[in-house]
């Protein structure tokens, strides 16, 4: 019953392949470090690696959830090291998530147990959720692979292999390219920011107008399927359009079930956590939140390059947010009322950030993202949200014009005062003016005189409880125009 809809899946996003252009990038052919990986026991597996020139540093992503201080680094057991002799050298945990060779001769092999024990972990809690580390699902083991894979995160951009010596019958979903059971990318940006999985439950897999397209989907979530099927038809076409560029020609994803709805993005893979149980009412967060990670994949896995400390946290967060809703609406996925009620969502965001933060700019916040997680998502959006409604009166698509000057598929690098003063261009000032003025916390009344001047009208009382509307306004610079350009017909 999916094939009807499974074709048209794979004809968009064959058109959105072939609008792709490949990100530019140095590469080297040298293989700079070769993994091998095969099952040991039933709740773990072994990892050696080789390198092609010295090591004295290796690392793993780290988090550090309630009740496991060393995160991920607790998985990896029995972890030894070799030199170029094959005498066996000292390699010692130095804390969070790195190991470190004291002595003058480094490593060039190494080899290692990572136990698959994940899941006895609430990983919700000081840490960004099991999608950015590991779980099992069905028959499957996913990983995150700077959770599985210990490398050294300042090799240059050259070739790195993985062989998976895995039982008959496993199948690896992963996003990087593969012949047999030989993986290989470039670069450690791509081998590490990236998830992938290994067991007996089969991807689904296209390959059409030059894209590679794998998933699976976590059985406990196969009701979701078919939104799962028109969220994935529509949301490209719109992303790709809006940037006017593609972030890849290789795309994976993975759909799974936990106690909340969760996502993470990667370099070209992507995680949606759907909340188990599943209602008909969580649909209305899990499409926001599959929309918001898949801009991630457009704005590159780390957001726009050089984000030293989490300073544009409210750049990569709050821009991803809003144009989920604007795109989303713009391709026919959410009516104009929930449209309203996620711009409400951006404001009231802002207010409860503005008390639950204070004293504090946008930029600072980033430097602790969990405590500062409304200021960072509802202030950076409401920058977006007002820059796009003011730019709007000057050029229909100035915002979207604003945008693309900043190319982050390039994988520019920007720090706070290099992005402001490249939005400033394309803006005449604008840009920092708006973020200075909403560091500079505006009271609810002039936010809602702002805004009000494009047609979003804006009710507030307290902190907590926004509406808002639309003004009649036959322009493409008022809303709801600005926000999804012409109305498309609604869906829920």
């Amino acid at each position: 019953m999916w094939e009807p809809v499974w074709r048209a899946f794979v004809l968009v996003l064959a058109l959105w392949a072939s609008a792709a252009t490949a990100r530019a990038q140095e590469v080297c052919e040298e293989t700079i470090a070769r993994y091998s990986v095969r099952r040991d026991g039933p709740d773990g597996f072994r990892v050696e690696a080789q390198f092609n020139r010295p090591v004295s540093r290796l690392d793993l992503f780290y988090h550090s959830p309630p009740g496991r201080p060393e995160g991920q680094a607790a998985s990896i057991r029995n972890l030894r090291a070799f030199s170029a002799r094959g005498r066996e050298v000292a390699i010692n945990y130095v804390g969070e998530g790195g190991w470190e060779v004291p002595g003058p001769d480094p490593a060039w092999r190494i080899a290692y147990r990572i136990q698959a024990d994940h899941d006895a972990v609430d990983w919700t809690v000081g840490a960004p959720g099991k999608d950015e580390v590991a779980t099992r699902f069905d028959r499957t083991f996913y990983f995150a692979a700077h959770a599985f894979f210990l490398a050294d995160f300042d090799w240059p951009e050259c070739k790195i292999e993985i062989v998976f010596n895995l039982p008959s019958g496993w199948f690896v979903t992963a996003p990087w390219s593969m012949r047999g059971n030989v993986a290989w990318t470039y670069g450690v940006q791509n081998f590490e920011r990236n998830a992938f999985a290994m067991g007996l439950d089969t991807p689904r897999r296209a390959h059409t107008g030059g894209l590679d397209l794998e998933w699976l989907i976590d059985s406990r979530a196969r009701a979701v399927e078919p939104r799962v099927l028109e969220l994935m038809n529509a949301i490209p076409v719109a992303y790709t359009e809006f940037w006017e560029r593609a972030p890849s020609r290789r795309l994976t994803a993975f759909f799974l079930r936990d106690a909340r709805s969760d996502g993470g993005a990667f370099e070209n893979s992507f995680t949606l956590v759907l909340p188990d149980p599943l209602a008909a009412i969580d649909q209305v967060s899990w499409s926001h939140t599959l929309g918001h990670e898949l801009m991630h994949v457009w704005f590159g896995p780390e957001g726009i390059r050089g984000d030293a400390g989490g300073e544009l946290s409210w750049f990569n967060e709050g821009f991803a947010d809003y144009l989920t809703i604007k795109l989303m609406r713009r391709a026919g996925l959410i009516s104009e009322d929930l449209m309203a009620q996620r711009v409400a969502n951006i404001i009231r965001r802002y207010e409860l950030g503005k008390r639950m933060s204070p004293d504090i700019s946008l930029a600072a916040a980033g430097g602790d993202k969990l405590r500062n997680w409304q200021l960072i998502y509802g202030g950076g959006a409401l920058v977006a949200l007002l820059l796009d409604a003011e730019l709007s009166m000057q050029h229909p698509e100035g915002f979207r014009d604003m945008m693309r000057s900043l190319a982050p598929i390039s994988g520019s690098a920007f720090d706070l005062n290099s992005l402001t003063s490249q939005m400033n261009e394309s803006t005449a000032g604008l840009a920092r003016r708006t973020l200075a003025w909403v560091d500079a916390r505006p009271s609810a009344g002039e936010i809602r005189a702002r805004l009000a001047r494009s047609g979003v009208e804006v009710s507030l009382y307290g902190p907590d409880e926004v509406y808002v509307g639309f003004a009649p306004c036959p322009a493409l610079s008022c809303a709801p125009a600005f926000l999804a350009g012409p109305s498309p017909s609604p869906s829920n």
